[in-house]
């Protein structure tokens, strides 16, 4: 199988940030790999709450997890070809994928000024961190971070304009909850068919 062509966006300083942030993410995923698969084992012994619930949690904080580049990109080109200036992204982390969201939002924006990504996050370490990286990408204009439980973030969520596209990802349980809360305030007829 061929690798995909490398994708940059045209600003570099953008670039250079994007790269330093995947490439601490991708460092971080063998010890997230090995705990996810030492949960499964744990769980298969009858130990399921071992590795859950608050320890989860504290291992979680510190570590990235952020959207792999491809899929990333894929948000970016994606927001573009819909023109889209209204983005939710459940489930921010450390922000990378904010930053590729908020980049096809700037950069859809005629004048530069129109245009939001809405975020969400409950870990203060985790707010701090993505706000430390917007701010070193230089989109912090173009993002609306709430802090919180999503759910009830989402519930609470008002914007001049619907949501033209949302990117889910956060933990299974929270999905519905979160999804049945932006149906309503989200566009409607807009068809990203693949």
């Amino acid at each position: 199988m061929m690798a995909p062509p490398n994708f940059a966006l045209l600003d570099p300083h953008l670039n250079s940030v994007l790269a330093k942030l995947h490439n601490e993410s991708d460092s971080q995923e063998r010890i997230v790999s090995a705990f996810f698969i030492l949960r499964v084992l744990l769980n298969k012994l009858g130990l399921k709450r071992a590795l859950s619930g608050e320890y989860f949690d504290w291992f979680m904080r510190d570590k990235s997890v952020a959207l792999d580049r491809n899929k990333a990109q894929l948000c970016y080109l994606m927001i573009r070809a819909a023109g889209a200036k209204a983005v939710v992204e459940v489930g921010t982390s450390f922000g990378v994928s904010t930053i590729w969201l908020a980049a096809a939002v700037r950069d859809n924006s005629e004048d530069g000024n129109r245009g939001v990504v809405i975020a969400t996050e409950r870990e203060p370490e985790k707010i701090a961190k993505a706000k430390t990286n917007w701010d070193q990408a230089g989109l912090t204009k173009w993002i609306k971070l709430l802090e919180g439980d999503v759910v009830d973030t989402l519930h609470d969520l008002y914007l001049d304009d619907p949501v033209d596209l949302v990117l889910m990802d956060i933990w299974t349980p929270l999905a519905l909850p979160s999804l049945k809360s932006l149906i309503p305030k989200m566009r409607k007829g807009l068809d990203m068919s693949l």
